[in-house]
């Protein structure tokens, strides 16, 4: 079985532009294949798109847009050279868009979300004739069409900040996986199943589900394996289970199993706050079902006999918000170095010298602040300056600033020759960005989740830890290796743990009502005893530390502390703990 990729593209595409070149090579291994896609539920969400019709009317004003585009970007060409403007479109490409209707191969054995192919040449050329670049991990291309979408309020899978584990190799041999299952001609797949090399393939497939919970992903891949088994009649067996006869397992998370549960009981009440959880797939899954479209997770389980009821849900109170990756140029606003500017330039506002600038900088939070100079050409040059900010040294450099040590003496001049007092007052009111800063290369991405939900960074290792957002608004906390769960929902803090784990489990809680901003002397502690004393222990080290940092009055400091101690004592016991 042969396989043609151009020939896949233009002949399963409901809408195409083929502007491909006459010297087109299609076997030059450095041709690029881009893939986007979008799912169904956000279009049905925030863009009321109720069939099948409505999404392609949406997806064929996205596509001529992105056809007559001219994406605009600059490239570096050195330190001692200016960058050079570029343009990128797709005058020399093929692009295409496919449906369920048309993308016959892969709608097969279930409906496919909508999406497009981009068929790169290896030397691309814009429409003046002029070489243009796709980009480092196709970031060009990537802006170009996320451009594009943002006029059309569409995010695309590539687009979308997803909150799950990556693991990049683990995803590769997955995907190899689903590759393996429709490329590979019959005798290749019959020897890969008699000599088990298939095997491996699944293994990895499973772990990398096991890992994400992209359940609508892991059933399209099995799905497509028992229909190649069942047309070539081959027998495989998977922990007992003769897969060609035999239902594969589902594998359901307790979670998948709660969600489920909810639905089932056709309660719109309890079904609709869980639309705006972008990672809930199941309830993805059900919106599409609800909207008469056929979705592979809901039809896999109505043939293992459950019942779905079709509900009349109202939307037009729900408009799910889609967090994005943060882009390049975002996240040079998250670097010490946008901080340090942005402070820097306000200081150049009314320093008159070198020791002024140092105390101003200091007086806004760069403790310890020096110059640091280096010898250039036999002279002792200034090229930044080193400061600490919460127990951690920093230097910067001049240069990463896009500043030269002049900038600062032009500054100075300037200052002792006009009136500052305006400034001086606008000053009194300015928050220093250094205090907004926060080293992610040194955080892990659950700390980053943290921060961004609570404005500061938390102050145990939360490493293992799964964060998200719940129906309600409800945060939760889940480490399923220490089988700890901690769910914030907003007005208290509540846990179901083990006793093993009790002392990181209070202190997780503890941590998030301080990011809270709540006052620890006056929690209202219930649950078991065992939770009550190592709550106790915890708060009276938070209290303990709080007396160490700030002059508070003796006998208030009792009173609290006597307060705290009644209302832990007062606390019923029961099997969940709450703060």
């Amino acid at each position: 079985m042969s396989w043609n990729l151009e020939s896949h593209i233009l002949d399963h595409a409901a809408i195409t532009s083929n502007k491909l070149p006459s010297t087109f090579n299609l076997d030059d291994s450095k041709n690029i294949h881009f893939t986007f896609s979008v799912d169904k539920s956000q279009l049905i969400i925030n863009h009321n798109c109720k069939n099948q019709k409505d999404i392609d009317q949406k997806m064929e004003a996205f596509f001529k847009d992105l056809v007559n585009f001219e994406y605009e970007f600059e490239e570096s060409q050195g330190k001692s050279r200016p960058k050079r403007k570029m343009t990128l479109d797709l005058s020399n490409i093929l692009f295409a868009y496919h449906n369920t209707d048309s993308d016959s191969i892969n709608s097969k054995n279930y409906e496919v979300e909508p999406h497009f192919h981009l068929l790169i040449p290896a030397k691309l050329k814009n429409k003046y004739g002029k070489s243009t670049k796709v980009g480092l991990g196709y970031l060009n291309l990537r802006r170009m069409v996320s451009e594009v979408a943002a006029r059309h309020n569409l995010t695309f899978n590539f687009d979308e900040n997803v909150n799950t584990e990556s693991d990049k190799i683990l995803k590769q041999k997955a995907t190899k996986f689903t590759w393996f299952i429709k490329r590979v001609d019959d005798n290749y797949f019959k020897t890969s199943i008699e000599n088990a090399t298939v095997n491996k393939y699944i293994e990895n497939f499973i772990s990398q589900y096991k890992k994400t919970e992209n359940i609508q992903y892991y059933i399209k891949g099995m799905t497509d394996f028992q229909q190649r088994l069942i047309r070539q009649n081959l027998d495989f067996y998977y922990e007992g289970k003769n897969l060609r006869t035999e239902h594969f397992p589902l594998l359901l998370s307790q979670e998948q199993i709660k969600y489920l549960d909810i639905i089932n009981t056709g309660d719109k009440e309890l079904i609709k706050p869980l639309i705006e959880d972008r990672s809930n797939r199941l309830i993805r899954a059900y919106l599409e079902y609800n909207c008469g479209f056929n979705n592979p997770i809901i039809r896999e389980l109505e043939n293992r006999g459950n019942i779905f009821k079709k509900l009349d849900l109202n939307l037009n109170d729900i408009n799910v918000d889609i967090q994005k990756k943060t882009d390049n140029k975002d996240k040079y606003r998250l670097s010490l170095n946008y901080h340090v500017l942005e402070d820097v330039k306000n200081i150049f506002k009314l320093c008159t010298n070198d020791k002024n600038f140092l105390e101003l900088m200091n007086n806004i939070g760069y403790q310890n602040i020096k110059f640091k100079a280096k010898t250039v050409n036999k002279k002792r040059q200034r090229v930044g300056f080193t400061f600490e900010k919460d127990n951690e040294l920093y230097t910067v450099y001049f240069s990463n600033l896009n500043l030269t040590y002049q900038d600062f003496t032009g500054a100075y001049k300037n200052n002792s020759q006009k009136d500052i007092f305006k400034d001086k007052i606008n000053f009194d009111t300015y928050e220093a960005k250094i205090n907004f800063y926060i080293p992610l290369k040194k955080k892990t991405y659950q700390e980053k989740i943290f921060y961004e939900i609570y404005n500061i960074v938390p102050e145990i290792n939360l490493e293992n830890y799964y964060i998200k957002k719940i129906e309600q608004g409800y945060i939760e906390f889940k480490n399923k290796k220490k089988d700890i769960h901690v769910t914030d929902e907003n007005d208290r803090i509540k846990s179901s743990g083990t006793k093993k784990t009790l002392e990181e489990n209070v202190a997780l809680m503890i941590t998030i009502a301080k990011a809270k901003n709540w006052d620890l002397t006056t929690l209202d502690i219930t649950g078991t005893m065992d939770f009550k004393i190592e709550a106790r222990r915890q708060l009276n080290i938070e209290h303990e530390k709080l007396l160490s940092t700030k002059n508070i009055d003796t006998n208030t400091t009792k009173e609290a502390a006597k307060n705290l101690r009644e209302m832990i004592e007062s606390g019923n016991s029961q099997d969940l703990d709450y703060i």
